[in-house]
C-alpha cells in the first residue's frame, strides 16, 4: 500500500497519513478505514495530518466522488484536517471537494509544504490543549 498511517505524536492527539509515489483509490479507502479505527480508539478529539507532498499523481477516476466519500466516512472526533500538498492540481481538486462539504470548510487547512503542515499541527494541538 502506498499510504502509511500512524499516530503523529506520542500523546495520540494527531493521526498522520503519508501518501507516497503512486497511490490508488483503494489505498485511500483502506487509509480512511484505518484512520477511523485509530481515531475511535481514543475518547477525545484528534487532528488528521495528511502528507501528500510525495504522492503528486492523482489516480484515474472521479476525484470529487472519492474525496467526498473519504470526508463523509471520517470519524466524528477528527476535528481538524491539515493537508500538505505541493501539487497545484491536488489543491484545486481539494478546494472543489470542500465546496461540496460546507461542514469541513473551516476545519481544513491546505499548506504547500510538509514543514508548514508540521508547524500548523503543533499550533492546533496547543490550541486544543488550551480549550480542554
Amino acid at each position: 500500500m502506498s499510504v502509511s498511517i500512524s499516530w503523529y505524536d506520542e500523546a495520540h492527539r494527531a493521526i498522520f497519513q503519508r501518501y507516497e509515489a503512486k497511490w490508488t483509490w483503494d489505498d485511500l479507502l483502506h487509509a480512511s478505514e484505518e484512520t477511523r479505527t485509530l481515531a475511535e480508539s481514543v475518547p477525545y478529539n484528534v487532528i488528521l495530518f495528511i502528507d501528500m507532498s510525495q504522492g503528486n499523481q492523482l489516480p484515474q477516476g472521479n476525484i470529487l466522488a472519492h474525496g467526498r466519500s473519504a470526508f463523509n466516512t471520517m470519524s466524528p472526533n477528527i476535528t481538524h484536517l491539515i493537508v500538505a500538498m505541493e501539487s497545484r492540481l491536488f489543491k484545486t481538486f481539494a478546494e472543489l471537494t470542500l465546496k461540496m462539504l460546507p461542514q469541513w470548510r473551516d476545519r481544513v487547512r491546505l499548506v504547500d509544504t510538509f514543514e508548514k503542515g508540521q508547524r500548523l499541527v503543533e499550533e492546533v494541538i496547543a490550541e486544543n490543549a488550551l480549550s480542554n
